[in-house]
């Protein structure tokens, strides 16, 4: 003889009805004898084990009515049923079937009395259906798109999506200019007064010569640039370019000997901020310099 076996289910048991009950269990603790196929419970933790209702007795057979017949009190539909009837609209011609489908066949001709109030289809369809409808409005729209631009190109198949493309196409075509087109057409330039109604202003590019020089000298007053200089004398000179309205900061000097000659570039060009005066030793020099 063997123990009951504990189940999944929370405090059951399984086993033979020659085997041991278990003996120390919570309250309310169910044992199944399979070979009897009988249910015991024990209410005071496994001392006693009392037999209980078979649990398959609590299933259904197959065909077995839950409760028994039942009826509906149809004296007052709507009151005696319990029954609340709304309406979707009243139905003029009522379909063979008051069916799904039937009500669809109906939403379908108000659908096609609506297409007729956006326009009315000269040349009625094979098939006066939903989708011919449809045809026959795309139809509509391309006579619109007529109104919008000719398209001299008919696309293989009318359909508006065609049409569209072909306007695309056609207003490229006229955005683009073909060689030789004149934009604006002819423009002209009053001369009369060059300088002044031309509108062109005239100014000096290019580098200023000061032209021989021999004595101290003011070439030039407010910034300015020297670029090159060039430089002679048959005695001995000291010259120097100085940064000043008058004698200031030499900027650049050189002590040339007597009958000294020299050409100097600079680049970058010597930058004056207050002007470009020349200082010199000599009145026999010969000083050339180019600036801006």
């Amino acid at each position: 003889m063997a123990d009951f076996v504990k189940m999944a289910a929370p405090n059951h048991y399984i086993g033979a009805s020659t085997d041991t009950k278990p003996t120390s269990v919570a309250v309310g603790s169910r044992c199944y004898e399979h070979d009897t196929k009988k249910w015991f419970i024990t209410q005071d933790g496994g001392t006693t084990w009392t037999e209980t209702q078979d649990l398959d007795a609590l299933v259904l057979g197959a065909g077995t009515a839950l409760i028994g017949s039942v009826s509906i009190d149809q004296t007052t539909p709507g009151t005696t049923n319990l029954v609340a009837v709304t309406s979707m609209g009243e139905v003029q011609a009522s379909p063979t079937a008051n069916t799904l489908l039937g009500r669809l066949d109906e939403i379908e001709a108000a659908i096609d009395d609506m297409i007729v109030l956006i326009g009315e289809v000269q040349a009625s369809p094979t098939e006066n259906s939903l989708l011919e409808r449809q045809k026959a409005i795309e139809t509509a729209l391309t006579a619109i798109n007529t109104l919008i631009g000719a398209v001299t190109a008919s696309p293989t198949e009318n359909t508006l999506l065609e049409r569209l493309k072909a306007i695309e196409t056609t207003l490229l075509t006229l955005v683009v200019l073909g060689a030789g087109n004149n934009l604006i057409g002819k423009v002209g330039i009053d001369q009369t007064t060059p300088g002044t109604t031309n509108g062109v202003s005239r100014t000096k590019g290019g580098l200023l010569n000061s032209g021989v020089l021999s004595a101290d000298t003011q070439i030039k007053t407010g910034a300015a640039e020297v670029h090159w200089i060039t430089v002679s004398d048959s005695a001995a000179l000291t010259i120097d370019l100085e940064d000043a309205s008058g004698s200031g900061t030499s900027k650049w000097g050189i002590d040339l000997p007597a009958s000294g000659y020299g050409h100097f570039i600079f680049d970058p060009p010597i930058e004056f901020t207050t002007g470009i005066f020349l200082d010199v030793n000599t009145a026999t020099c010969k000083v050339t310099v180019g600036y801006k």
